[in-house]
């Protein structure tokens, strides 16, 4: 196939340094996805998943995503722009370029568990999109719509959720974002998965920092190689896995699924949205297909601690 107080400053949820990061590798991914299905006349319907939608709060660029008192959820100020700040923001955005064109309709669903942070999430989608030309509905889930494009916000856990029937017909295409901040919160599900068509093409994140992730026991670390695998098996025989780490402290990832004739433009994606991090340490970029051994070199080293891999190169 194919995440409020002034003293002192803490990062919020979903909102770390390699934020912009993020956003920027999604808004480029993303990009490149709508102009390719524009040209595709095997697809004739188009869906897009934000599993992990957030409040829609864009993130600070000049902080790199430190919440400040005039960061108040629902309050726009110095911060990046919504259309590349946030994962909604993105995603609309290109469901609005796409949308006024007209040439295929698309759905966009966002789901977001917590209820309080999805009352912020529609407050802000409410102002931007009625600033935007969006047409909005409300009889049963808040719905938005511009020319082909709908997008539905839902209070709910990805994981229970199903593609609809139409998106996995053999004419439909599909991404997924995926942005957990923990393996527990991974919202991509096999069910999920194995209800998707063949142009299904996905962007999930990697937390692999060593003050989280590496203090759990090697057995629950262990679930992130399952998680890779999972995606890596529904493959189409056109797709490749790419693994992004950004190299910093706290040893972010990703992990995206791509036609294979998208390499070199995915890699160059994730070169200049490491440049935008500021981190100043070398990235690495290994793609399954074309270099196994690297790939699960490189997934070894953000999932296994540096004993366990020393312990692991000896008993070979």
């Amino acid at each position: 196939m194919l995440g409020l107080i002034l003293m002192p400053k803490r990062r919020s949820v979903g909102k770390s340094t390699v934020t912009p990061c993020k956003h920027d590798l999604l808004n480029r991914i993303l990009g490149r996805e709508a102009g390719a299905l524009t040209r595709i006349s095997a697809v004739r319907q188009v869906y897009w998943y934000d599993l992990t939608a957030g409040d829609g709060v864009p993130s600070s660029g000049a902080s790199h995503g430190l919440v400040e008192a005039s960061l108040l959820p629902g309050v726009l100020h110095n911060s990046r722009p919504f259309a590349k700040g946030c994962s909604p923001g993105i995603m609309l955005h290109h469901a609005a370029i796409f949308g006024t064109k007209q040439l295929k309709p698309l759905v966009l669903n966002g789901f977001e568990m917590q209820p309080e942070t999805y009352i912020r999430l529609l407050s802000n989608l409410r102002r931007e999109l009625g600033e935007k030309g969006w047409e909005t509905s409300e009889d049963s889930a808040p719905c938005w719509q511009i020319g082909s494009a709908v997008a539905q916000y839902h209070c709910a856990d990805a994981r229970s959720y199903s593609p609809e029937p139409e998106a996995s017909l053999s004419t439909s295409a599909v991404f997924i974002y995926n942005d957990p901040n923990s393996i527990a919160e991974w919202c991509l599900t096999e069910d999920f998965i194995s209800r998707c068509p063949k142009f299904t093409t996905s962007l999930s994140t990697l937390g692999c920092n060593a003050s989280g992730l590496k203090r759990l026991p090697r057995e629950k670390r262990e679930l992130w190689f399952e998680r890779t695998e999972l995606i890596a098996a529904a493959l189409q025989h056109w797709h490749d896995l790419c693994l992004f780490s950004v190299g910093n402290a706290d040893q972010w990832a990703y992990l995206i699924s791509a036609p294979k004739s998208w390499r070199a433009e995915i890699t160059e994606d994730c070169l200049k949205a490491h440049t935008k991090s500021g981190i100043l340490k070398e990235p690495e970029v290994k793609w399954l297909r074309e270099d196994i051994d690297g790939f699960k070199r490189l997934e070894e080293k953000l999932f296994l601690t540096k004993k366990e891999l020393s312990e692991d190169e000896s008993n070979d």
